[in-house]
């Protein structure tokens, strides 16, 4: 049981330099969970309509997370989940890192790529789903765009639904790039959240700047924000403090050329 309130920050934005002025924002709060969109560290629009000879060594050229992103998880003690490509010696993945205090303490590397695009031909997809992590008493999902189609396959080969449940998330981030049908996505962010258990879900989406909330009223089935007010469709962010037991929250949204 999850006996107090959660700060979390949804960051709606497209690239880099947007992300870096938003952390550095006077107005962004610190002792936060902060979820960004997927691949906001390195992503172009058309980058994957190139060629994946053109593609690929962009991606590895800026795999690396620069050191200011850690100096600001440092200095304003934010845990940060980051879409980035990130390389090793097995591979160049698609993953959401997970740095608190400075330091990278996990990642997850997306495990299913989608097929519709260079995707597949650009980043190496790991053997095992590996989209689950618990940190500071508060067990997370953190399934990538497309992966949430896997988890809605209930009972169909290649389903991610069996991870997701008998991991028994408290909260699920799902940073995504979905420019199309994003009723479709987050319709299926809310049918997760009943299948699963799930109390709460937080969505970053940079295909067309769109980020929220969807929470579980009183630890039962009945989603709350489905058209509420607690989500952002600007460059900005949001920031929500949760008691993810009582189904309640307070969420205050900023956008970036407020002020």
């Amino acid at each position: 049981m999850i006996d107090r309130m959660e700060r979390y920050v949804v960051v709606n934005c497209t690239e880099r330099e947007e992300l870096m002025d938003i952390l550095y924002d006077e107005r962004f709060p610190t002792d936060a969970v902060v979820l960004t969109p997927e691949l906001v560290m390195q992503y172009e629009d058309g980058v994957f309509e190139r060629s994946p000879e053109v593609a690929r060594p962009y991606f590895e050229k800026n795999a690396p997370v620069p050191k200011e992103v850690y100096d600001i998880s440092r200095e304003k003690n934010l845990t940060l989940f980051l879409g980035t490509a990130r390389q090793d010696d097995e591979g160049l993945y698609n993953s959401l890192v997970c740095i608190k205090d400075g330091e990278e303490v996990w990642h997850h590397d997306k495990f299913k790529l989608y097929t519709g695009s260079n995707e597949t031909k650009v980043f190496k997809a790991p053997e095992e789903w590996d989209g689950g992590m618990e940190l500071d008493g508060v067990r997370y999902s953190t399934p990538i765009c497309i992966e949430t189609n896997h988890i809605m396959r209930k009972g169909r080969e290649k389903s991610l639904y069996s991870e997701v449940a008998d991991f028994n998330p408290d909260v699920m981030l799902v940073p995504a790039y979905w420019p199309n049908s994003p009723d479709l996505f987050e319709g299926n962010l809310r049918t997760i959240m009943r299948r699963t258990g799930t109390k709460m879900v937080l969505f970053a989406n940079g295909g067309n700047r769109s980020g929220g909330m969807y929470l579980t009223e009183n630890g039962g089935s009945s989603v709350v924000m489905e058209n509420g007010t607690c989500r952002l469709d600007e460059t900005g962010w949001i920031e929500i403090e949760a008691d993810l037991e009582k189904g309640t929250y307070v969420n205050t949204n900023h956008v970036l050329e407020d002020e």
